[in-house]
C-alpha cells in the first residue's frame, strides 16, 4: 500500500499548483503516503525542516497527529490538529476504493502567539540549540480563523481532487489505450484543481474585508475588491502607490513602528485602529490586522493586511463625544439664560411697572408735569426688552436656519456693511480700513455677514471711544486647510481674565453701556457651526484684535460629510 500513491500522482504537474496556492496563503504543503512518508513538499518552515523532521516520532506524526485541535466543515473532509511540537496543520485523507492511501496537509503554522517557554522547554528536551530553534518558531505564521478557514477549504477540495485522479488511473493502469484516456481525464482534473484554486482566489476577492498582500517597502502587490471599495482607489491606482501614501500622517507613526517590530521578530502580528485618507481627500477609519509571510532565510517576503472600515462606529463615538460636549455648554448657557430671564428681562419690566405707578399716582392728582420725564424713559425700557428678545432669537437660529454654503467675497462683503453701518461710523470719524487683497471664505453668507457685523459694530462701540479712531478688517491664508480674518480696534483693550468670558451669553463688560451681551455669543456660535474658531488677543490701551479661523472649502465640506454618515 505504501507504494501505491506515488505510482499514481505525478507529483512534477502538482508542485507547481501546490506552491502557488501555499504562497497565496502564507503556508507549508505537504504530499504524504499513509505510512507519512513524504511525496512532495513546499514551503517548509525553518522549525520543522531543520529541527523536528531530524526525529523520526516527528515524522511519524504526519499520519498520526496526537492532539485534534478543530474540525472543519464536514463537507471538505478536513480537520486541523496540533501536532506533538505544538504546531497547528490542516490534513485530509486520500483515498482508494475507501481505503486511505495517504494525506495533503497545509501548515505549519499558530492560531496565536506562541509560547516562547514552553517552546524553549521542548527545545531542551529535544536536544534542539535553543537561540536557533526559538529563532525559527518566530517565523511560524500566526494566522486569523478567516485564513484558517481558506487553509482548511482548499485542502479538503484538493484531497478530493487527488482521490478522484488515483481512483481513474488505477482502473486504467494496464491497459496503454486506458493509460491515454487517464492522461486525458489526469488533463481534465488538472483543470479542476485550477479551478479549485480559482475558488480560493474568488474567496479572497469576495471576503467581507479588504485583504492585501504588501511588500516589504509598503507597496501595495495584491488588492482585494473590498479593499478598493474602502480606500476608494482602484487596483492600478494602488498598485502605483505604498501604504504610507495613503495613511493619515497622525497615525503613520505608530504604523511603522509595529511593522518594525514585526520585521525584526519582535512581534508576529499586530491590530490597531488607523485613519485612511480615500483617493476623494475624506477620511475613513479602519481596524487593520496585520501578520507576515517569511521566505526560507527568514527575511520579509510579503505582509497580509486584513482592513475593516470601522467609520460608522469612530464616527458615531465622535458624534456622542461632540453631543455632549454641546450638551454641557448648552446646559451652562441654559443656566446663564434663566438668571437673565430672571434678571435681565425683569429689569426693563421693573422699570416700567415702576414709572407706570408714578403716572397713574400723578394723574389721580391731575399732575401733568412729570409724564415728558417717565414716558421716555418707559420706552428706552420696552426697546431695551425688545433688543434683548430679538438677539435671543438670533441665537436661537444659529444652526436650525441654514442657507446653502457658498463662496464669499469677505472685502466685498465688508464694503456692503460699511453702508449698513455708515450712520455710527460718520457720526464718530471712524476710518474702516478694508483689505482689498482677503482670501474668499466658504459658508452660509447671510450668517457670516452677521458676524462680521457684530465684531464691527463692537469695535465701534467698545473700541473706539473717541472720534478720529482707526479700525482695520484684513485675512489671511493660515494653513492648506484654513484662512484666519481678523477685526482690529485701537481702543483701550480687554483685560486678560475677561478675554474668554466675553464670548458667553450675556456677558458684558460694561454693566450700563449699551448692548445685551449676546453678539459675541452669535459669533462664537455662528463659527464653530462652520466649524471654525474665533478668540481675542488684546492688550491694555493697545487695542483689539478679534480673529476667525474658518476651514477652506474642502475641509468643510469633508467635515460636513463625515457628520452626516454618522
Amino acid at each position: 500500500m505504501d507504494k501505491v500513491l506515488p505510482d499514481l500522482i505525478e507529483r512534477i504537474h502538482l508542485r507547481p499548483m501546490l506552491d502557488s496556492a501555499c504562497e497565496t496563503m502564507g503556508v507549508s504543503g505537504t504530499i504524504a503516503d499513509v505510512n507519512g512518508q513524504i511525496l512532495l513538499q513546499v514551503r517548509w518552515q525553518d522549525v520543522c525542516s531543520k529541527f523536528h523532521l531530524k526525529r523520526d516520532e516527528c515524522a511519524l506524526c504526519l499520519s498520526d497527529c496526537d492532539e485534534q485541535y478543530e474540525v472543519a466543515d464536514d463537507a471538505t473532509l478536513c480537520e486541523v490538529r496540533r501536532c506533538q511540537s505544538g504546531l497547528l496543520v490542516a490534513a485530509a485523507p486520500i483515498y482508494l476504493s475507501d481505503q486511505p492511501i495517504g494525506r495533503v496537509l497545509l501548515g505549519q503554522f499558530l492560531s496565536s502567539a506562541p509560547d516562547i517557554q514552553a517552546f524553549k522547554e521542548q527545545a531542551v528536551v529535544n536536544g534542539y540549540e535553543v537561540e536557533p530553534y526559538i529563532e525559527a518558531v518566530y517565523k511560524v505564521p500566526v494566522l486569523e480563523p478567516e485564513r484558517i478557514k481558506l487553509v482548511t477549504n482548499f485542502v479538503g477540495t484538493f484531497s478530493r481532487m487527488l482521490s478522484k485522479l488515483c481512483a481513474d488511473r488505477s482502473a486504467h493502469h494496464r491497459s496503454d489505450a486506458r493509460q491515454a484516456a487517464s492522461e486525458a481525464k489526469y488533463s481534465d482534473l488538472e483543470d479542476s484543481l485550477a479551478k479549485s484554486e480559482e475558488r480560493f482566489r474568488s474567496t479572497f476577492e469576495q471576503a467581507a474585508v479588504g485583504i492585501a498582500h504588501i511588500s516589504p517597502d509598503g507597496r501595495w502587490l495584491r488588492i482585494n475588491a473590498r479593499c478598493c471599495e474602502i480606500l476608494g482607489y482602484t487596483r492600478n491606482e494602488l498598485e502605483q502607490l505604498t501604504f504610507q501614501d495613503v495613511t493619515y500622517p497622525d497615525d503613520l507613526g505608530a504604523d511603522l513602528d509595529h511593522v518594525r517590530r514585526l520585521e525584526e521578530g519582535l512581534e508576529d502580528h499586530y491590530s490597531m485602529e488607523k485613519r485612511y485618507i480615500r483617493k476623494d481627500g475624506s477620511v475613513v477609519w479602519a481596524n487593520l490586522t496585520v501578520s507576515v509571510v517569511r521566505k526560507e532565510g527568514g527575511a520579509v517576503q510579503y505582509y497580509i493586511s486584513v482592513i475593516e472600515d470601522i467609520s460608522s462606529r469612530r464616527f458615531s463615538e465622535e458624534a456622542v463625544r461632540k453631543t455632549n460636549a454641546e450638551l454641557a455648554g448648552r446646559n451652562a448657557e441654559l443656566e446663564q439664560f434663566v438668571y437673565t430671564v430672571s434678571h435681565d428681562l425683569k429689569s426693563p419690566l421693573v422699570t416700567i411697572q415702576g414709572y407706570a405707578t408714578h403716572i397713574q399716582r400723578d394723574l389721580n392728582m391731575g399732575r401733568l408735569d412729570r409724564l415728558t420725564l417717565f414716558l421716555p424713559r418707559i420706552t428706552r425700557a420696552t426697546e431695551r426688552m425688545s433688543n434683548l428678545i430679538e438677539d435671543l432669537l438670533q441665537l436661537s437660529r444659529v444652526g436650525r436656519v441654514n442657507n446653502d454654503p457658498e463662496v464669499i467675497d469677505i472685502a466685498f462683503l465688508c464694503k456692503e456693511l460699511f453702508g449698513t453701518l455708515s450712520g455710527l461710523l460718520v457720526s464718530k470719524k471712524i476710518d474702516l480700513q478694508i483689505d482689498k487683497s482677503m482670501p474668499e471664505a466658504f459658508g452660509d453668507r447671510v450668517r457670516i455677514m452677521q458676524v462680521f457685523e457684530n465684531l464691527i459694530t463692537n469695535a465701534i462701540k467698545y473700541g473706539c471711544p473717541q472720534s478720529n479712531m482707526k479700525i482695520e478688517i484684513g485675512g489671511f491664508v493660515d494653513d492648506s486647510e484654513s484662512t484666519i480674518f481678523f477685526v482690529r480696534d485701537h481702543g483701550p483693550g480687554i483685560p486678560e481674565e475677561h478675554q474668554q468670558r466675553i464670548f458667553g451669553l450675556f456677558q458684558r463688560l460694561e454693566k450700563r453701556g449699551e448692548g445685551t451681551g449676546v453678539g459675541l455669543a452669535i459669533v462664537k456660535r455662528i463659527v464653530e457651526h462652520h466649524h471654525g474658531r474665533v478668540w481675542v488677543e488684546s492688550e491694555s490701551q493697545k487695542g483689539s484684535t478679534f480673529f476667525v479661523r474658518l476651514p477652506n472649502r474642502h475641509k468643510q465640506m469633508s467635515m460636513t460629510q463625515q457628520e452626516q454618515r454618522v
